[in-house]
């Protein structure tokens, strides 16, 4: 099951940004607290504020999905966070495989 669309404030389909679509700075990606989400990053110097789950997610903790199967899902952030961000890739953004 690949993502079609979700209800993220940006138009594009990004790993990071899906998870905390509230997030009041560019991206989640340049949080100083990162790397608790995507622990792969969490050797940045960024400068971004931190992610707050509380306030940054939507839905209580998570996002309304579509999927080019047609189902909609609720999914929490802690399905698009975690120890590998490149297996969430894979998971939900990968289409070509």
């Amino acid at each position: 099951m690949k993502l079609m669309t979700d209800d993220s404030r940006e138009y594009l389909l990004d790993q990071l940004v899906l998870p905390f679509a509230n997030y009041s700075d560019r991206s989640p990606f340049y949080a100083r607290n990162v790397g608790t989400y995507w622990p792969e990053f969490s050797q940045g110097r960024w400068t971004g504020p931190d992610v707050i789950p509380a306030a940054h997610t939507r839905n209580q903790g998570g996002q309304n999905a579509a999927f080019l199967d047609g189902h909609v899902k609720w999914l929490s952030y802690r399905e698009s966070t975690g120890p590998s961000g490149d297996d969430t890739a894979k998971k939900w953004f990968v289409y070509w495989r």
